[in-house]
């Protein structure tokens, strides 16, 4: 069940999505954001998270590696192939070096084992944030740009007209 700390739907803002099979991990988490003023909202799995939220939403996911169904690799295969570019941060109970690796090579910004230091973590989000909102930045100049090089319908007719 979708836990927030803010009463606002997902997605309008940026957020910590967290993603977590274990309750208290989910619960901690939510109330250190909530303490530290930071947006989240909390899934008991990646299916869950992808039936509540859209697929453009802003942000970061904080995703544990190791879950049952969808693993924290699958959600990361999943966002990637909707084109949703967020910051993932890979959390673990345990030190899977190949599982590591294999979330680093396809674009996790950091991978944190638990237990860990609540700063470091902090950190890891900030850095997310940060980087979600310059891709948005660049993808909004992106697109106003093409809007700018993209001849509007009124000109063509015009363009149109004045060649008869």
């Amino acid at each position: 069940m979708l836990k927030s700390n803010t009463a606002m739907k997902p997605g309008i803002e940026p957020t910590v999505y967290v993603i977590d099979d274990a309750a208290s991990v989910r619960d901690a988490l939510l109330e250190l954001f909530t303490v530290t003023k930071i947006r989240a909202a909390a899934f008991a799995s990646g299916t869950e998270f992808f039936e509540t939220v859209d697929a453009d939403c802003a942000g970061c996911v904080l995703v544990d590696l190791q879950m049952p169904g969808e693993s924290g690799l699958d959600v990361q295969r999943r966002l990637a192939s909707l084109g949703n570019k967020m910051p993932v941060i890979f959390i673990s109970g345990s030190v899977d070096v190949p599982s590591s690796v294999a979330a680093l090579k396809a674009g996790a910004i950091d991978f944190i084992t638990k237990p860990f230091a609540i700063q470091d973590l902090l950190d890891a989000v900030d850095r997310a944030m940060q980087l979600d909102d310059e891709r948005r930045q660049a993808d909004g100049w992106h697109d106003q740009v093409r809007t700018l090089a993209t001849p509007s319908h009124a000109a063509r007719a015009t363009r149109k007209t004045a060649a008869s």
